[in-house]
């Protein structure tokens, strides 16, 4: 499975700002085709120390711009709200591509992720249980995480500016032409699956820093008493075993509330992880 990404641009033929998609729904809606490009951005409030929680802060879930270099139509939502599968917002990108004829080669769904790595991987996922081709869908990132890998790694660097969104919007609107400029790649992305012996365990789930230990659903969807012994997820930027994986969670079960702060939290977990934890090795805990 694969997804597409936007690079900082050189020169490239393929563009983010194809319109096939909006044109499409325009006809199914009879509603007018939209004037400009338009772009889904997916907020993280949490990420950053609570730093995304600005965008959220503008009050507007939609915003146009017509200037010269930047003309958008940027749309904002709160990844947390509905129900995870059941997402209003996603809801309405699968309209989008979702038609018979689909819409033409090359066009892709502008989606923006405001968050760190954590949220870039919710982001997918979600799109993956609303049923949207990954294919057809670039995504940007505003990095407000503590790590940003992902950012480092497709070039939009290790944090937000710090201008960010600005005074009258500044550094928003850099951003935007920025993006919508940007070139396309390809970006894999992967199934990782695990199953437990029956003596293996318990696989847990962090809800609100505590462990919760996750059950089997029913036919119907609902929860049972017995152990989750298998899971799988999609993973696009990387995944952890032994320490840096004790550690991670570590950090979410300390996460605080400003982005320097969460750095030193990584710093304090991984002392006392690597110095007074002992981990299990590889062979211990993995047949294949």
């Amino acid at each position: 499975m694969t997804t597409a990404v936007a690079i900082p641009a050189v020169k490239s033929s393929r563009k983010v700002v194809s319109r096939a998609a909006e044109r499409y729904l325009s006809r199914k809606q009879g509603t007018a085709v939209p004037r400009y490009p338009s772009i889904y951005i997916f907020v993280n409030p949490t990420s950053g120390g609570n730093k995304a929680a600005e965008l959220m802060k503008l009050g507007m879930e939609k915003m146009s711009f017509q200037e010269t270099g930047l003309e958008a139509d940027v749309s904002i939502f709160d990844i947390r709200e509905g129900a995870s599968g059941e997402k209003p917002a996603f809801m309405q990108l699968r309209e989008l591509l979702d038609s018979p004829q689909g819409p033409v080669l090359g066009d892709y769904l502008r989606v923006v992720v405001a968050g760190g790595d954590g949220t870039v991987m919710w982001v997918l996922q979600e799109l993956i249980l609303h049923g949207i081709n990954t294919d057809r869908v670039c995504i940007g990132i505003i990095p407000f995480g503590t790590g940003n890998d992902f950012s480092r790694a497709t070039g939009w660097g290790a944090s937000a500016p710090s201008d960010f969104p600005g005074s009258r919007l500044t550094g928003f609107r850099t951003w935007l032409k920025r993006w919508l400029s940007a070139d396309v790649k390809k970006f894999d992305i992967w199934k990782v699956g695990v199953k437990l012996q029956d003596d293996g365990g318990v696989i847990y789930q962090l809800k609100n820093g505590e462990k919760v230990p996750l059950t089997e659903v029913d036919s119907e969807g609902n929860a049972t008493d017995r152990p989750l012994k298998t899971l799988a997820k999609p993973m696009c930027n990387y995944f952890s075993t032994g320490v840096e994986s004790r550690l991670g969670l570590g950090f979410d079960r300390n996460r605080k509330k400003s982005q320097f702060a969460n750095k030193l939290v990584y710093g304090v977990e991984g002392t006392k992880k690597m110095l007074f934890k002992k981990t299990a090795k590889i062979n211990q805990t993995m047949d294949k």
